[in-house]
């Protein structure tokens, strides 16, 4: 997940930032590597230069929350959050 890294203090990829990031994503590949890439860009920019649970937390909450109700609908299947999704009978 964490394999290129372009802060300048490199984080090695622990359980918990694995749970961390796939919490905010459900590991939709798209997602994550987007994620990934704002929380480095912050990090950058912020001069921190490090990632750590918090910058993930802030970066996912402030740059994903327009996607945030349908990442968490994921682990419930899609009728959670389309209301709209209800198996058709055509005969």
């Amino acid at each position: 997940v964490l394999t290129l890294q372009y802060t300048a203090q490199k984080v090695q990829p622990t359980p918990e930032l694995r749970t961390l990031i796939y919490h905010h994503t459900q590991g939709v590949p798209d997602v994550t590597v987007k994620l990934i890439a704002i929380v480095q860009l912050e990090a950058i920019t912020s001069g921190v230069e490090v990632i750590g649970e918090t910058l993930i937390n802030e970066c996912a909450e402030k740059h994903l929350r327009l996607i945030a109700p349908a990442i968490e609908a994921i682990p419930m299947g899609p009728e959670t959050f389309f209301d709209d999704t209800s198996p058709v009978n055509i005969l």
